[in-house]
């Protein structure tokens, strides 16, 4: 691989990692450490809304599993059909 190449793909992970970074940098000043200090009383505002609002707890929870750029490894790089299991499937539907 070539630096052009990596340079490349930094540019591209740039916003989706300072995405995440700043939110969970948010989820601790905001939940974890006024709960770590005792002095969290009631959960956060934006959390509250987002209990609050229909469909905004599923595009929280696809934004930090999946984040804001999905990426799928390249064909060369995923992993192939366990060996065992390969034909399993073939082996149970012809017997």
């Amino acid at each position: 691989m070539r630096t052009a190449d990596l340079e490349k793909v930094q540019r591209r992970r740039m916003l989706p990692a300072g995405f995440t970074q700043r939110s969970q940098r948010g989820e601790h000043e905001m939940l974890i450490a006024p709960s770590l200090r005792g002095t969290l009383r009631t959960a956060p505002l934006p959390l509250r809304v987002i209990d609050a609002v229909p469909g905004l707890a599923g595009l929280t929870a696809y934004l930090g599993g999946i984040g804001i750029r999905p990426e799928r490894a390249p064909e060369f790089a995923r992993r192939g059909r366990p060996a065992d299991s390969a034909g399993l499937s073939e082996t149970a539907s012809s017997g």
